[in-house]
């Protein structure tokens, strides 16, 4: 059971530096607009928020926060790759959680979800541009957030890690596969 608790701690770094190193890079490099495209998403999903264009300002603060997740998600997945391979213990995550937080995820799941999929909400979007990889990649990221939820509440950590392990890769595709926006905001 020991080794069970520091090989989900081990598989939690590594999820996060592998999560946090991709969307790092992606967004601090503005890889095909992929700052401005976070930036205005962030400032649509707001309803209490000014709808407004992308500044340079706000765009470069994003850039340079997503900059230190670039730097600092290697360093997880080494961290994690070292705690996998010394098995050492840890607090791991409990076997099952409690109801109010298994109750909280599901409310933030489905606003989070119900916002995504509005008329004018990122998946729907997604969606209505078209594509094949575009219309897949939307129904993978609601599987994923689905799926994360339900795995906590069965207490499956691992199941929960590549759930959102997948749910990153389908929120990178649909983030670098939408179109080129200006260089210049």
């Amino acid at each position: 059971m020991v080794a069970i608790g520091a090989a989900q701690d081990g598989l939690f770094l590594m999820a996060w530096g592998i999560g946090a190193t991709a969307l790092g890079v992606v967004i601090a490099t503005d890889f095909r607009g992929a700052a401005r495209r976070v930036y205005g998403l962030a400032a649509r999903s707001m309803w209490f928020a000014a709808h407004r264009d992308p500044t340079r300002r706000a765009v470069a603060f994003l850039r340079a926060g997503a900059g230190l997740f670039a730097l600092v998600g290697p360093i997880a997945l080494a961290w994690g790759v070292f705690e996998l391979s010394r098995g050492r213990q840890g607090p791991g995550f409990p076997e099952r959680f409690p109801t109010p937080v298994i109750v909280m995820w599901f409310l933030i799941a489905a606003v989070g979800l119900l916002q995504l999929w509005t008329r004018s909400g990122w998946l729907r979007r997604a969606c209505a541009e078209g594509g094949t990889l575009r219309r897949a990649a939307a129904a993978v990221l609601t599987a994923a957030m689905v799926g994360f939820v339900a795995a906590g509440s069965f207490g499956q950590p691992v199941t929960m890690l590549c759930c959102w392990l997948v749910g990153m890769s389908a929120a990178l595709t649909l983030l670098l596969t939408g179109k080129e926006l200006p260089a210049n905001p």
